[in-house]
């Protein structure tokens, strides 16, 4: 393909989408976009056929496995990350899942990495993939079958919702208190306010003024809400939990296979395989760690691991319907995606923020 094949192929219809921040004035913004187009001489593109990223729709009480073998034949680590998809983006739920993911956090970190030593990389946090909301947690571990990290990170889910039944409200306000100071906090550099507003104009939401937002929701939320969010979205069973388990599979023979106890085993003995596993877990840190699962609680000076001398309940059963993904491309192709959430495309003047927002359309 020549130069000439290649302008006709891919200049002949186009969409220009342009961000002007610094010194000029807005007639000079829109002189550059006119100089554009008088220049590359194309025909504009139909709303249609602008180019679009689509995020696959899960369904409400499906969990859905993808396992693949690692890339390195040799590497004997295993890894996992379980996405809990929420929904479109709204104010409210961004800012409740930014809250879970702030106050989650550390506690996710110290249950799977440092007490429970996992492996190497324990991290969980939040995910907006086209303005769909997920919340993520991911485990590297180089002994641990997936699916044993998979139960770890169902476990931890299941009593972090215990803690918050636990949590004063003075807490939890704190924790509300640094995460709007975090999301109002003032860009440093003048790319990192250019960075905000090309991420609204390049998803087409144009919330320019999104941190003051969220923040004014933020402030009017209480515990409740965050509950309500975690039991709708997130807990084991919850009416609209879409899981996805993304598996990545280690040498084999080199991982060591999580202790299961035998069918038609008791419940005692299986909470007994569960307590072995805990306390290998935990045999390098001293006496007094012989613990079905550990609580977190907050003093004056840092968060620490304590200890819970009782018993945890049954395990609840997961009664999600269980797709396992055998080929992914086929598994997008049969799913439903969501609609284009970009539904502001008008001509709009941010005052405040001397930004002028213009689509030019070739008639």
């Amino acid at each position: 393909m020549n130069c000439d094949h290649m302008w006709i192929f891919y200049f002949t219809m186009l969409f220009i989408r342009c961000l002007v921040h610094g010194n000029m004035t807005k007639q000079d913004s829109l002189d550059i976009c006119s100089k554009s187009k008088e220049t590359l001489k194309f025909d504009s593109l139909s709303e249609g056929q602008e180019p679009d990223n689509r995020i696959v729709k899960l369904e409400n009480g499906h969990t859905y496995i993808y396992t693949m073998d690692g890339s390195n034949p040799d590497d004997v680590n295993s890894a996992i990350c379980n996405a809990y998809m929420i929904g479109p983006y709204t104010t409210e739920c961004g800012v409740l899942l930014t809250l879970l993911g702030h106050m989650a956090n550390q506690p996710c970190y110290e249950q799977l990495r440092t007490v429970e030593q996992l492996g190497y990389i324990v991290w969980s946090g939040v995910q907006n993939m086209s303005n769909i909301l997920c919340y993520r947690v991911i485990v590297q571990s180089s002994d641990k079958e997936v699916e044993y990290l998979n139960k770890r990170i169902e476990r931890f889910l299941k009593q972090y919702r215990k803690e918050l039944d636990e949590m004063s409200e003075e807490k939890f306000e704190t924790s509300k208190d640094a995460v709007i100071k975090l999301i109002l906090e003032k860009e440093k550099k003048l790319s990192e306010t250019t960075q905000r507003f090309w991420s609204e104009i390049a998803t087409r939401q144009y919330l320019f003024d999104r941190a003051q937002q969220e923040a004014e929701t933020l402030r009017g939320l209480h515990l409740e809400d965050l509950k309500h969010f975690f039991d709708r979205y997130i807990a084991m069973n919850a009416p609209e939990r879409r899981k996805f388990s993304s598996r990545s599979v280690g040498k084999k023979e080199d991982n060591k296979p999580a202790a299961e106890p035998e069918a038609g085993a008791s419940a005692s003995a299986s909470e007994e395989a569960d307590a072995v596993e805990n306390k290998e877990a935990s045999s390098n840190r001293g006496p007094g760690y012989e613990a079905y699962f550990v609580r977190f609680e907050e003093d004056t000076c840092a968060r620490k691991a304590v200890p819970e001398t009782q018993k945890e309940n049954a395990e609840e059963e997961d009664t999600s319907h269980v797709v396992n993904i055998t080929n992914f491309n086929d598994f997008k192709a049969g799913m439903g995606i969501y609609p284009n959430f970009a539904g502001r495309r008008i001509d709009q003047t941010y005052d405040s923020y001397n930004i002028n927002v213009v689509y030019v359309r070739k008639k």
